[in-house]
């Protein structure tokens, strides 16, 4: 895999858990945010 794609697998990776950790349902700035 080249760096971008690690990169950019490795940033929804941590998206998807901040998702699966939120007490409530998160916006999209939110996540940006975050």
């Amino acid at each position: 895999m080249g760096a971008e794609t690690s990169q950019s697998l490795e940033r929804g990776l941590r998206l998807l858990r901040l998702l699966a950790d939120a007490p409530s349902p998160m916006t999209v700035t939110a996540l940006a945010d975050a």
